[in-house]
């Protein structure tokens, strides 16, 4: 018998999402990837990415992780293509990824 998944609902994951969101903001030495939100929910990675009927609480996830990233961008241009990178691999984003910072002529991938 498998180890019983604290998370039931898709409402239980919104609000665990909410959690982890105050958590990672309280920390500005915390990234939010994957493997943080396993740690703080205390399942595996597999169990993520097979949780069905959970695709509101994953696009809440993603939208605060675009924007973590982005005001980390706008704070510290330099280090744009290091988080540019993990907002990316975090994500799972499939294909490329164009984001216009201020200031900039072009966009770039």
């Amino acid at each position: 018998m498998g180890r019983r998944r604290k998370l039931e609902t898709g409402e239980d994951l919104i609000l665990q999402i909410g959690n982890f969101i105050e958590f990672v903001e309280s920390d500005d030495s915390i990234i939010p990837t994957d493997f943080r939100l396993c740690r703080f929910l205390g399942v595996s990675t597999q169990a993520i990415g097979k949780m069905d009927g959970f695709e509101e609480a994953m696009e809440l996830l993603e939208a605060f992780r675009e924007d973590w990233f982005l005001r980390r961008i706008e704070e510290n241009p330099k280090l744009a293509g290091f988080y540019l990178g993990r907002l990316k691999s975090g994500s799972g984003a499939k294909g490329a990824l164009t984001v216009t910072l201020r200031g900039a002529d072009e966009p770039f991938d």
